[in-house]
């Protein structure tokens, strides 16, 4: 009794030990709360270095300075960093290394959980342990370990038909190595079957193969000086009143991007839509008919007539009989493009805006507050951001690519090769279990008497007591009881209590009773201390190594590689062309920065900020697009080129076909 309720309170201790080990360690995908996640940055040293295993547990309040695990809406994946600002319930991160904030900021449903533990190096053993090759390699020298372990140096030989019959009598039908085989047969036979009926690759569409942009500019010349417009002109972002204004130069700049291969052509056509809220009124104008294009560049400009626009507001008011309404225009050019990219044929239409609103004499660009970016501040976008983004629209396409096919088992998506992988892996298990099968050594537990007992075809059966009141006959050795009991086709009882053996023939037991000193006959029983103790070792081992095993699948399929990497300790802050770009410029949408070398510089076909040191003098060219041109060397000449172009220099400097020029001190 008191040994079983020993068993008892220990089988009680292991269920609440394991039961313990599920719910602190159990990954939150298999139904626990604990995710394992894996570094493969240095943006959190020296707290985390690359290949160290975090363990992370939900919380149930996040403070500023605690280290969570978030899913980035801009990484499009967990991130492991600290807590620098929480704001109006959205949490900024940084990595300790970096010298900036992560991009973007995280909801609370995004945070996944704080950190629990570290490990280290422990996340570098185990992604080895989790590919399929190296897990299907440990496996195997797992069930090596576990199934046979060499228990005796000498295996028994010549056994006769009846000798292999009564072996079966004492050993299990189903051993492990038996039910191993099976589990991994079928393991094989599923992971095979989906893996070779399900196509490597899939047809997916790519994102981001080619971007279209474009850049709006407009300036109109004022009729007579006016203190709103000191330079004389009305530029990109500012309002017009109507009164000071004759015309106004409309200018858009196409251009198709991608980093394939590609030919692209078209057509690009220039139309305005005036529409007034308060009567429901609209109408389309076409300002530009259709002309074809080449390349991945094209340019339209258009001279509106603002005195034209006042006229037909003025009818419109007239008609409507509405003196204060307010309309509004929409620029909109059409871009139809087709070609191909990557080899793949296209066809897209690209149709941004620019909405201008007209209330009384004012013509404004209508420009909306952009959404907070997910940049890597939590500073609100300025109004200049505000207008970058509303003169400088783009639209990106996909073509059809491949990629990895994957299938989906229990809620994970496991890539076609490594379900492929893994069941030749368990091929290869099943195909070693079956090829080492008649060459493993087992266990032997039988007494002497059972193994002689055997040799002879016969069964000895234990039984609790022998019948001590009929007759007996003493047999003088068991070899000739065995000799008897196979003659009567009879089996051999052993007397547990007594360790007396016995065969019952005709009502009188034949009885053998061997002394306490007489030598065991027949072959040695138990196996030798050394091998035993080197069994169990490698039983011991075998567990570890399946354990292991375990433990990097797991983890390889649920971990989740973060802290990306940083150039930290490398990079510096860099200066934006926004920084650069003077006052004189604002709003021209400029893109690309020209810095000339000895003096000279030529702009490239979009909007350039071209400049010059202050001691060399030199020639600086614009081309297409609208350019800032800036010199600080005396007597340089300025050209602006195609486009309207502001053009800034000092006394003496040669100013050719800029629309407006500065001269600096």
């Amino acid at each position: 009794m008191r040994g079983g309720r020993e068993r008892h309170v220990v089988l009680v201790f292991i269920l609440g030990a394991l039961a313990l080990s599920f719910f602190l360690l159990a990954p939150a995908q298999l139904g626990g709360s604990t995710t394992y996640t894996s570094t493969v940055g240095d943006s959190m040293e020296p707290m985390f270095h690359k290949g160290d295993l975090a363990l992370i547990r939900p919380a149930s309040t996040y403070r500023v300075g605690d280290v969570v695990l978030y899913e980035s809406p801009v990484l499009n994946r967990p991130v492991l960093h600290r807590i620098v600002v929480i704001q109006n319930g959205h949490y900024f991160f940084k990595g300790d290394h970096n010298d900036f904030v992560d991009p973007g900021y995280a909801t609370r449903s995004e945070l996944l959980g704080k950190l629990w533990v570290r490990i280290p190096r422990a996340g570098t053993a185990l992604s080895f342990i989790g590919k399929p090759q190296h897990s299907a390699a440990l496996a195997g020298l797992a069930v090596l370990f576990l199934v046979f372990p060499r228990a005796r140096r000498r295996r028994r030989k010549g056994k006769s038909v009846n000798d292999r019959k009564a072996l079966h009598l004492h050993r299990p039908r189903h051993p492990a190595e038996d039910i191993l085989t099976i589990a991994l047969l079928a393991g094989m036979a599923l992971a095979l079957a989906v893996g070779f009926t399900s196509p490597l690759k899939r047809t997916v569409q790519v994102p981001g193969a080619y971007q279209q942009s474009g850049t709006f500019a407009y300036s109109a010349p004022v009729i007579k000086p006016s203190p709103a417009y000191p330079s004389g002109f009305a530029r990109t972002g500012q309002p017009l009143f109507m009164q000071d204004f004759k015309t106004m130069t409309i200018r858009y700049a196409y251009h198709f991007t991608s980093q394939l291969p590609h030919g692209v052509l078209g057509t690009i056509e220039f139309a305005a839509v005036l529409s007034s809220e308060s009567s429901s009124w609209q109408h389309t104008y076409v300002l530009a008919k259709p002309r074809p294009f080449r390349a991945d560049d094209a340019t339209l400009r258009y001279r509106f007539a603002l005195r034209g626009l006042t006229s037909i507001i003025t009818a419109l008011t007239v008609a409507s009989g509405s003196p204060s309404a307010e309309y509004d225009i929409v620029l909109k050019p059409i871009v139809h493009v087709h070609g191909v990219v990557d080899g793949n044929a296209i066809e897209s239409t690209f149709a941004p805006t620019l909405p201008f609103s007209l209330t009384g004499p004012t013509l404004k660009l209508d420009v909306a507050a952009a959404p907070a970016p997910l940049g890597a501040t939590y500073v609100q976008p300025s109004a200049a951001a505000d207008l970058a983004a509303a003169v400088n629209p783009s639209s990106s396409g996909s073509i059809p690519g491949s990629a990895g096919n994957e299938v989906t088992v229990s809620a994970h998506r496991i890539p076609v090769a490594d379900l492929r992988g893994l069941g030749l892996g368990l091929a290869g298990l099943a195909l070693l279990v079956l090829v080492t099968r008649p060459m493993r050594r087992r266990q032997d537990l039988w007494t002497a008497e059972q193994h002689l007992a055997a040799q002879q075809g016969c069964v000895v059966v234990d039984v609790v007591a022998l019948d001590s009141s009929g007759v007996h006959t003493e047999v003088p050795d068991f070899a000739s009881l065995v000799a008897f009991a196979r003659y009567l086709e009879r089996p051999i009882l052993h007397d547990l209590q007594t360790g007396a053996f016995a065969t019952e023939d005709g009502g009188r037991l034949y009885a053998y009773r061997p002394a306490a000193e007489e030598p065991v006959a027949a072959q040695p029983v138990a196996p030798p201390p050394a091998p035993a103790r080197k069994g169990v070792r490698l039983r011991w081992l075998g567990a570890g190594l399946a354990v292991a095993v375990v433990a990097g699948l797991v983890v390889s399929f649920t971990a989740a590689n973060v802290v990306p990497l940083t150039n930290a300790g490398v990079s510096s802050d860099a200066t934006s062309l926004s920084e650069l770009t003077p006052s004189e410029c604002a709003g021209m949408g400029l893109t690309e920065l020209v810095v000339a070398s000895g003096g000279n510089a030529t702009g490239l076909a979009g909007n350039d900020l071209i400049l010059n040191d202050s001691t060399t003098k030199g020639t600086l060219s614009g081309m297409a697009g609208n350019d800032c041109i800036v010199s600080g060397a005396p007597k340089s000449t300025l050209d602006g080129g195609a486009g309207a172009d502001v053009c800034i220099g000092p006394s003496g400097t040669k100013f050719k076909n800029c629309e407006a020029t500065y001269s600096a001190p």
